[in-house]
């Protein structure tokens, strides 16, 4: 690399030559410039060269008598950059070649160069695409061995894939002039690869292709296409035949499990193939299910006229049969003229279990059986007007058919059963008629609307035993308004849902004579109602399964009502009971198992005449400490044993003037010690048991009461009311029998039956309000009622008994209610004998059967008498008594007896309490 004669020169001069170890040199010719190492009139070592202009570059590296040799970095005008070895001006050796952005279509080259080009092998060029070439070159092209990866979405030149085929990915083989050529291997990005001869990444010539789905060809290609002959092998089938640019042509043989586009059952194919489908004539086609066809095909499918042997057919909703059929063909199926017959695979063993309509009713008839049908067919199935013959279970149907269905108008006859109407795919829709025998001849009946086989809509059902129904139906469920009757059982009117009775109704049971008017729901008694029995009694409230469950009200057909909470049909916890005489009870309550409870726990029982009791119960039974307030406000604290009256203290003091229904007597007796004498304690039992009794005014719809002192005119003793019966009720006298009462043999003495007289009895004429106890004679002194009957409720003023009958509570049958009783204890008798001891029990029909309440009551009945002679004798000895209206009896009772009666209560109580 000379310099020119009008160069300048600039460093150290030498003898015989103009050079130098270091110098800067320019050209004044091409402009160039030089610095670095210099000898003999030439770039000589280490220096950097730079010729501007188009063909220009600067260099920076070793250079060896002018030229650049050795290694050193080129960067040329063109916007290249060369970095590695040099020999004579020229690229040469290892270096890496970094390719202009904008003209070169590579990104970098590192390998081997000679003269200034890329040659040898292994070297790597990345292209701008993201395609990677390492192989062997030739003057700057591939060419030789070598290995190209494709870049993703790559475009090179020559190649242009099938649309709708995978792009090469990879490619190893031989490249000629820089082009993929001869024999290689492709890869695809679906992961398919291709063994054979190649042109310009392009299949061409024989080879054999490897799809990613399993597919592979080996025979022939043309630009990427199976043509020529070939064996093709896809999904276990096998292709033997000539190809013609992708597609089968001519005859073609076809084995395999699954050949694709074609029947999926296919599995052997011999005929005719015209661009890539099986169609032509005398085709021969065997299935996997074992049967065959022969005849013309359409796409591989039965076309034409045909013959079917032994076809599996499944019809919907019916089930599977074999079918032969001989006639037209069309997309596979049978159409047009033709005949078939239906053999049954598995063919229904039992028929009329599904023909007799039961719950939920319908008819359902089955048509999996073997029969021959003549008449229409269409898609391969039975269409239009036809007969269906079932030889083996005796079954014909005319009419109207669908796919093989009965469908329209029609008749199908059964060995049990006929229907006459519409039918929706074989089943019974819209308005029909069917009848069925039960045994030999009873014959039932529907006639109405149907729906997909089930009765549905309006319709009527009668069956053999008199059952009918008239009203709506839902899918073989009465569901809607309807009637039902059940001879000499039941009738109901109202509303259905789902087979069951539920939403509004009435229920009639004609064995019990009992009637429910509520709410319904799952065919039980649930909800608001309200139920009659037979005897006139009323439940109103909720109701859960037929019991009384939550809030309700109990109406006896005396007038009595209960009015509270119920559970599982028991009565409990608090309410209120409003009796037929005017009382009310407010407080605790526990079922009795007739229809009022009884009271149970803490309440206040208020008597129409205005007086209240606030106390314990057990069972109608008053125990424990209580507060009675009278009418006119006058407050007593008292204490219970068991119904009995132990205790009765006043706490409001006694104004005279403004209580001048009390006696002189009673007034004394309040102002003095009641500790002081014998005669005061005596003066204190009176005053008990007068304070003890009601006194009850004239209330409309009941009969006063005047339970102590004498029905003779004058002043009641003790303040006692005279009988102020309403002007609306008329006063009868009805006498009752007497109560045998056994007492056992006691100390010697025979077995004693004594009858126990019953006095007379004011009653209302309606048979309701409160009785009236009176005594025995006007002379004879007032004897509490005696004993307590066990299924009697009891309201009390004071300790004054007043019985009303009680009513069974309806539990899962109601029981006819006993009568109302109402009793009087007998008095003492005027010549002063003595009283039996009432140790024994009242034979009554008892609600409770349980031994030891029986017991509790009998003893409590015993103990009840027992004081109540007590009472009446320290009564005959009292000094006390109102001059008015005398009361003494002829003869006092000697102390003995008095003690005899204490000693026979205090074994009763030990009695008692050992029961308790």
């Amino acid at each position: 690399m000379g310099h020119p004669s009008d160069s300048r020169y600039r460093g150290e001069t030498r003898q015989k030559s103009c050079g130098a170890d270091h110098a800067e040199v320019f050209w004044k010719a091409n402009r160039a410039t030089y610095t670095g190492m210099w000898r003999d009139d030439r770039p000589h070592g280490k220096g950097t060269y730079v010729l501007p202009g188009e063909n220009g570059f600067t260099y920076e590296g070793n250079f060896f008598e002018g030229d650049r040799n050795g290694s050193g970095i080129c960067v040329f005008s063109d916007g290249r950059r060369y970095e590695g070895g040099w020999l004579k001006d020229n690229m040469h050796g290892m270096g890496i070649l970094f390719g202009n952005e904008e003209s070169d279509d590579f990104v970098d080259y590192t390998g081997p160069f000679a003269n200034g080009k890329r040659r040898g092998q292994d070297g790597t060029c990345r292209y701008k695409n993201g395609s990677v070439y390492k192989g062997e070159w030739l003057d700057d092209k591939r060419h030789g061995r070598g290995e190209l990866e494709v870049g993703k979405n790559a475009s090179i030149p020559g190649y242009k894939p099938i649309p709708g085929e995978s792009h090469v990915s990879s490619y190893v083989g031989t490249f000629v002039d820089d082009v993929p050529k001869g024999a290689g291997t492709l890869k695809y990005s679906d992961g398919s690869t291709y063994e054979g001869e190649i042109e310009g990444l392009h299949r061409h010539g024989k080879g054999v292709h490897r799809s990613s789905t399993g597919c592979v060809f080996k025979g022939s290609f043309e630009c990427d296409r199976r043509h020529g002959p070939g064996v093709m092998i896809i999904s276990g089938a096998e292709y033997r035949g000539e190809w013609h640019y992708g597609s089968l042509e001519g005859v073609v043989t076809i084995t395999g499990d699954k050949i694709p586009r074609a029947d999926p059952s296919l599995v052997y194919y011999c005929g005719p193939a015209v661009r890539g489908e099986l169609t032509g004539d005398n085709a021969v086609i065997e299935y996997r299910e074992g049967y065959s066809y022969r005849g013309s095909v359409r796409m591989s499918k039965p076309h034409g006229k045909g013959v079917l042997l032994k076809k599996p057919v499944t019809l919907p909703e019916i089930g599977d049969f074999i079918l032969q059929y001989d006639g037209e063909f069309v997309a596979g199926l049978p159409k047009g003229s033709g005949e078939g017959v239906f053999l049954a695979a598995n063919p229904d063993t039992d028929t009329l279990s599904e023909e007799s309509p039961l719950e939920p009713r319908g008819f359902l008839p089955k048509y999996n059986f073997s029969g021959r049908y003549k008449g229409s067919w269409t898609d391969g199935l039975p269409n239009g007007k036809g007969q269906w013959i079932w030889d083996q279970i005796d079954r014909t149907y005319c009419g109207d058919v669908l796919r093989g269905f009965p469908h329209g108008e029609g008749t199908l006859t059964c060995s049990s059963v006929s229907y006459t109407g519409s039918f929706v795919k074989g089943l019974p829709n819209g308005t029909g008629k069917a009848s069925w025998t039960v045994g030999a001849s009873v014959e039932n009946t529907y006639e109405g609307g149907w729906k997909e086989g089930y009765f549905d809509g309006e319709g009527l059902l009668k069956l053999h035993g008199g059952y009918s129904y008239k009203g709506q139906w839902s899918k073989g469920l009465v569901d809607g308004l309807g009637t039902e009757i059940v001879p000499y059982e039941r009738t109901y009117t109202g509303k259905f849902s789902q087979g069951n009775k539920h939403g509004e109704g009435k229920l009639c049971l004609i064995r019990s004579g009992e009637v429910y008017e509520g709410n319904f729901i799952s065919g039980e008694m649930t909800g608001a109602g309200k139920m009659t029995t037979r005897e006139g009694h009323i439940l109103k409230g909720e109701f859960i399964n037929g019991k009384m469950s939550g809030d309700g009200e109990a109406i006896h057909k005396n007038g009595t009502v209960f009015q509270g909470k119920y559970r599982n049909g028991a009565a409990f916890g608090t309410g209120r009971i409003l009796y037929a005489h005017g009382d009310v009870y407010e407080g605790g309550i526990v079922s009795s198992g007739d229809l009022i409870p009884h009271r149970d726990g803490p309440g206040v029982y208020m008597f129409f005449e205005g007086g209240k009791l606030e106390c314990t119960w057990k069972r109608n039974v008053l125990v424990g400490e209580g507060l009675y307030t009278s009418s006119n406000g006058i407050r007593s604290r008292r204490s219970y044993t068991e119904g009995i009256l132990d205790f009765d203290e006043l706490i409001d003091k006694v104004d005279p003037a403004t209580s001048g229904d009390l006696s002189d007597a009673v007034s004394k007796h309040m102002s003095t010690d009641t500790n002081t004498s014998e005669s005061a304690d005596i003066s204190a039992v009176g005053i008990k048991i007068c304070r003890s009794l009601p006194s009850r005014k004239a209330c409309h719809g009941n009969v006063s009461l005047a339970v102590c002192g004498s029905p003779n005119t004058g002043s009641p003793p003790f303040g006692g009311v005279k009988p102020v019966p309403p002007a609306c009720v008329e006063k009868q006298f009805v006498p009752l029998p007497q109560i045998q009462i056994q007492t056992p043999r006691r100390d010697g003495e025979a077995s004693l039956a004594d009858p126990y007289p019953i006095g007379q009895v004011r009653v209302r004429n309606a048979g309701q309000g409160s009785p009236s106890f009176s005594p025995k004679s006007p002379s004879a002194p007032f004897l509490f009622p005696g004993p307590r009957m066990s299924g009697t409720n009891f309201s009390l003023e004071r300790d004054a008994l007043v019985r009303t009958s009680a009513s069974t509570m309806r539990n899962d049958s109601l029981r006819p209610l006993s009568p109302p009783l109402c009793l009087e204890p007998r008095v003492a008798s005027s010549n002063g004998q003595r009283f039996p001891a009432l140790s024994g029990s009242v034979v009554r029909n008892s609600g409770t059967p349980d031994h030891r309440e029986h017991e509790i009551r009998r003893l409590t009945e015993s103990l009840q008498n027992v004081n109540d002679r007590i009472w009446t004798a320290k009564t005959a000895r009292s000094a006390t008594w109102s001059s008015a209206d005398p009361v003494t009896p002829e003869k006092k009772p000697d102390p003995d007896s008095l003690q005899t009666l204490q000693q026979e209560r205090r074994t009763a109580l030990q009695d008692l309490a050992s029961l308790m």
